[in-house]
């Protein structure tokens, strides 16, 4: 019987970290450091389903969903059970100090709504999370690098 590895290698993996420059905002311009936010990301999926089954059986308009998951994105996404790690160019204050991110929820929360939708985007996107053949150390490779 065969085997489906080659396509089992093109899915998402929630083990890929990829920059995402927030290029809405200037000055300096913040980084964020994202995982997938699909399915391979199981913590955040079991925290996403938590949610939606307290809404089961209510009628929701396009317009209540939109704004559901924009919130739930603000409040789920930042952190270890979520799919942003960090920053790599941390945000500012209107002071010039660095947002840290602990603060990161706050920050989301303060961004235009369009920006935080555009990296819902790219976090929801399995093509971004797909390991890239450059990425990827072969077995072989791996025992070369080990003998010098």
């Amino acid at each position: 019987m065969g085997s489906f590895n080659k396509i089992k290698s093109q899915e998402a993996n929630s083990d890929v970290v990829r920059e995402y420059d927030i290029y809405e905002l200037e000055d300096p311009t913040p980084v964020l450091l994202i995982r997938y936010a699909g399915r391979s990301n199981r913590a955040l999926t079991k925290r996403m389903q938590r949610r939606n089954s307290a809404r089961r059986g209510l009628t929701i308009t396009g317009e209540q969903a939109d704004a559901i998951n924009l919130k739930n994105a603000i409040e789920l996404y930042p952190g270890p059970e979520g799919c942003i790690d960090g920053f790599k160019v941390a945000p500012q204050y209107d002071n010039g100090s660095e947002v840290p991110f602990s603060d990161c929820q706050k920050f989301l929360e303060a961004i235009p709504d369009y920006a935080m939708r555009r990296i819902m985007l790219f976090a929801m996107s399995p093509e971004n999370f797909v390991e890239r053949p450059e990425e990827m150390v072969i077995e072989e490779d791996r025992e070369e690098v080990g003998k010098d």
